[in-house]
């Protein structure tokens, strides 16, 4: 891996701490050395590990049958727990969500809330969201059914 240079010091650590999250350093340990041109990153030398004895694997009728079920559709993201996937969730109920109810999962305001609807949603998910004005509840908004 080549070594960068960065003029900032914060920019260095910023860069590591990157690569740490996205799994690309090569080793979980690391140092900002300043040089004559800034700071750089130095990796700690990874240490051999021996690999884990291998259990061997049960047979599927062994199986734990208590994992969470898959779901039918894939996520907008394909991931779940993202604020995606909550609030598609929401929104793919047949009576739909309101901006108070995206509120209380999420505690956005409601500028937000509606904001990540026209941005996230329609935009980025593409997904065809409808709204429609329900006497008690006001506006609701929901993924339109797909023909």
């Amino acid at each position: 891996m080549e070594a960068s240079t960065y003029t900032l010091k914060h920019n260095a650590k910023a860069a590591a701490s990157r690569m740490l999250v996205n799994g690309t350093a090569p080793a979980p340990d690391f140092q900002i050395v300043a040089v004559d041109s800034g700071f750089r990153i130095e990796w700690a030398a990874p240490t051999p590990t021996e690999p884990e004895p291998q259990e061997p694997a049960a047979s599927d009728a062994e199986a734990p049958t208590t994992a969470e079920p898959q779901p039918i559709e894939p996520l907008a993201n394909g991931k779940r727990g993202t604020a995606l996937a909550k609030i598609t969730d929401l929104l793919k109920r047949p009576e739909g969500a309101t901006v108070a109810e995206i509120q209380e999962v999420t505690g956005w305001l409601p500028h937000t809330a509606r904001a990540f609807i026209a941005v996230s949603v329609k935009r980025k998910a593409g997904l065809d969201v409808a709204t429609e004005k329900v006497e008690g509840r006001g506006r609701v908004y929901r993924v339109a059914a797909e023909a």
